[in-house]
């Protein structure tokens, strides 16, 4: 059954007839060349001073929604408004104290 050639299969074909087709130039067929981008500048060039309060600022407000969105959280699931109350407290004051930082940064 499987040992006899179908009627629609064709016959194979000797491999000197497979190579019947013009060869392109592969450097023909490429696209041109794409420009480099500039370098970009190096990233040191702020001041350590304001990547320092960058940084702290960035690590304050992280924590800060963290600690205000947890307390939220507590306070609705659980109901443990003390917990929660004072996770959002301590986000609070930490946004606060990221936004003196900013704004004593900004003025000096």
């Amino acid at each position: 059954m499987f040992d006899e050639p179908a009627d629609e299969e064709p016959d194979e074909v000797a491999p000197e007839e497979e190579l019947d087709f013009d060869v392109v130039d592969s450097e023909s067929t490429l696209p041109p060349e794409i420009p480099q981008a500039p370098e970009p500048p190096p990233a040191s060039e702020a001041s350590e001073e304001l990547q320092k309060m960058f940084w702290s600022v960035v690590v304050l407000l992280n924590l800060a929604i963290l600690a205000a969105s947890l307390g939220v959280m507590y306070i609705i699931f659980r109901g443990r408004l003390q917990l929660g109350g004072g996770l959002i407290l301590v986000g609070l004051l930490g946004g606060l104290h990221a936004y003196r930082i900013y704004r004593r940064y900004e003025y000096e």
